[in-house]
């Protein structure tokens, strides 16, 4: 039983989040990176202005290397956020090496028992793998502590994901965002599941590895070479990652150059021309100027000839 069916088969139902309201507390915590305090200020004051009150962890504005704090304080910082009643909502400082280091210290029956919605992308698609394997709703959205400023078009997608509980529909394609484009042609049905390329292939072996069975897979990435995506995607295939998924969606692929005349766009369209995969690429989400935010674990259906993307459910009660 996979992602495409109505209940997680392992777990039991499905868990959305409560949606938030005017007021509500959100948490903010640092699972992998030093974070830089005066983009972390710009970013507070952003989700102030949406009419959230901001609360800090603890160890946020540690370092210590290429970490923000030692593995067991940041992951405290995420489980005491968790089970806080006064936190409605987490959102992550920011991304970068570190994310996977934190689940040994997690409980994986905390997320389920105290439902939060987390919200963050890039390395931080450990921790959504994480919340999905535990059949936890979770946010594929913008960080803290990340590029600003924010777009309005980024402001509106993550308020209305975490305060209406009406399915959101269609993902729409901001004027200067990515240019969308069919790779294969198809349309698809599945809960949507995926992330950074890197790290869906870093969960490989793990409590918490991808399972794509029966779903919409989403991919996005950032400075990876053609060649080095063709290794990741074949691992994948090598994997059984990409047997029984029901479609693909590209977000962006930030600075990814083509080696010669083969580009990401070339590679995939051979992935799924070889796997019977529709695929459309250039969903405003990921690493570029646009992060729209994304649900993961939601029913969606697409179709890569018009290339859309429509969420059939909302993420939060």
């Amino acid at each position: 039983m996979g992602w495409g069916d109505a209940v997680r088969g392992e777990i039991g139902g499905w868990i959305k989040p409560d949606k938030l309201i005017p007021g509500a507390t959100v948490g903010v915590v640092a699972p992998a990176g030093p974070v830089d305090r005066a983009r972390l200020e710009t970013g507070e004051a952003q989700l102030r202005e949406m009419g959230f009150s901001v609360r800090r962890g603890t160890h946020l504005l540690e370092s210590r290397a290429y970490l923000a704090g030692c593995d067991a304080d940041r992951a405290r910082d995420l489980g005491d956020m968790i089970s806080d009643p006064g936190i409605d909502a987490i959102f992550f400082a920011r991304g970068g090496f570190g994310c996977t280091r934190l689940i040994p210290h997690l409980r994986t029956r905390q997320l389920r028992e105290n439902p939060k919605a987390l919200v963050g992308f890039s390395d931080i698609t450990a921790l959504h793998l994480w919340a999905l394997r535990n059949g936890v709703i979770t946010f594929h959205g913008p960080v803290v502590a990340g590029q600003w400023p924010w777009t309005t078009e980024c402001s509106q997608s993550l308020f209305s994901a975490l305060t209406q509980t009406a399915p959101p529909g269609e993902i729409p394609e901001p004027e200067d965002g990515p240019k969308r484009s069919c790779i294969r042609p198809g349309k698809a049905h599945g809960r949507i599941i995926g992330g950074n390329l890197s790290m869906l292939l870093a969960s490989l072996g793990t409590d918490y590895e991808l399972d794509s069975r029966g779903a919409i897979l989403f991919i996005e990435e950032v400075g990876e070479p053609a060649y080095r995506i063709d290794r990741m995607f074949t691992q994948l295939a090598h994997a059984g990652k990409l047997r029984g998924i029901s479609g693909m969606v590209l977000g962006d692929f930030c600075s990814c150059p083509p080696f010669g005349d083969r580009g990401y766009i070339e590679i995939v369209r051979e992935i799924c021309e070889a796997w019977d995969i529709p695929c459309f690429r250039g969903l405003a989400t990921g690493h570029g100027r646009q992060r729209l935010t994304l649900p993961l674990g939601v029913r969606a259906e697409m179709d890569a000839g018009r290339q859309s993307l429509r969420i059939l459910e909302g993420a939060v009660q």
